[in-house]
C-alpha cells in the first residue's frame, strides 16, 4: 500500500472529525461522538475539491492511485454523482485537476453514497437510496467502456434492490474473486452477504 488515504470527515465548533492514514506514519484516529482525541492533535493535509456541488460522501481510489473517485451525498437528481478525478501523482489529492468527468445516478436514486470497482475498472458498482430511508435503496452496475474513465460509462446493465436488508447503505466490497458482495448501512446492525 503506498501513499495516503483519506478519511472523510466533518469540522464541528472547530473541532475536526477526518484524518489521514499513512503508511509511513500510521492510522491516525479520528474523533466521533462517542470520544477518541480530535484530530487537531495531529498533523493532517487537507484537499479542497472545487466544481463539485453538494456532501462529499466517500473517495475511492483507482488505476493506482492516479484517479480518486468522489460520491456526492447530492439530495437531488442532478446533484447526486461519482465523479473522477485525475492525480499527476498518485494517491496525492493536491495533485487533482478539478473534476471534469462524472456520472450523475440521480435517475436511480437522490444521495449517492459508495462507489466500488472491479480490479480491472471495466466496471463500476454505485450505492445509494432517495432522499426518504426505505425507498430505492439499491445497488447499480454500469459498464465502462475505457478502463477508470467515467466518461466512457454505459447505461445501467444491472441493479440489485437492497431495501429488504439495509435501509441506507454506506458501504459495499467484493471478495477478491468478485463471487461474494458485502454491504454496510446506517440502519442495520449487520454485514449482509450476496
Amino acid at each position: 500500500m503506498l501513499g495516503r488515504h483519506g478519511l472523510i470527515g466533518k469540522d464541528t465548533d472547530l473541532t475536526r472529525y477526518g484524518g489521514v492514514l499513512s503508511p509511513d506514519e500510521g492510522t491516525r484516529r479520528a474523533a466521533n461522538v462517542n470520544g477518541g482525541a480530535p484530530m487537531g492533535a495531529y498533523a493532517y493535509d487537507t484537499s479542497n475539491v472545487t466544481g463539485i456541488t453538494g456532501t462529499v460522501r466517500q473517495v475511492r481510489w483507482g488505476k493506482g492511485g492516479e484517479r480518486a473517485y468522489v460520491t456526492i451525498l447530492g439530495t437531488t437528481r442532478t446533484t447526486a454523482a461519482v465523479h473522477q478525478l485525475n492525480l499527476s501523482v498518485p494517491y496525492d489529492l493536491a495533485s487533482r485537476s478539478n473534476p471534469s468527468k462524472s456520472v450523475v445516478v440521480g435517475d436511480y436514486f437522490t444521495n449517492c453514497v459508495t462507489v466500488a470497482f472491479n480490479d480491472a475498472g471495466t466496471k463500476m458498482y454505485v450505492g445509494g437510496y432517495n432522499g426518504v430511508a426505505n425507498v430505492d435503496e439499491r445497488l447499480i452496475e454500469f459498464d465502462l467502456s475505457t478502463a477508470w474513465e467515467l466518461d466512457s460509462a454505459v447505461a445501467q446493465v444491472r441493479k440489485l434492490y437492497i431495501g429488504g436488508d439495509e435501509a441506507t447503505p454506506r458501504g459495499f466490497t467484493f471478495k477478491p474473486d468478485g463471487t461474494r458482495l458485502y454491504m454496510i448501512g446506517a440502519t442495520g446492525d449487520d454485514i449482509n452477504q450476496y
